[in-house]
């Protein structure tokens, strides 16, 4: 049975409102896209169709319980994705991804190197 989130009334904010401040005047203050300088650099030939942020997690075996309760927490519509990668044995069968789908109205599913979000 999946948990019901506590921010049932948040909307998800858009990547345009992340950079967008509200002055002291009431007037919006919108940072110029080129002022912006992203960490990494996407590859040239690579199209944005939607730009979103994602939050990446790691954790040893043990991080099961607090990415349970992240997840229980956290509203389903911030916007955002999240990754979780986890230390484990190359020959252990991960069950994370049902464990987690009970916990989050959130899609939950297994990533392999170099998918698409």
């Amino acid at each position: 049975m999946k948990t019901p989130s506590p921010h049932k009334d948040i909307e998800p904010t858009t990547p345009k409102e992340l950079f967008t401040q509200k002055s002291t005047n009431g007037k919006e203050n919108t940072q110029d896209q080129q002022e912006i300088s992203p960490i990494l650099k996407a590859e040239p030939n690579l199209k944005v169709i939607h730009p979103f942020t994602v939050v990446a997690i790691g954790a040893s075996a043990g991080g099961l319980e607090a990415i349970t309760q992240l997840l229980q927490n956290l509203s389903p519509t911030t916007g955002m994705a999240y990754i979780y990668v986890q230390h484990l044995s190359p020959d252990h069968k991960s069950m994370l991804t049902p464990i987690l789908s009970k916990v989050t109205m959130m899609k939950v599913q297994d990533i392999d190197d170099m998918e698409k979000m």
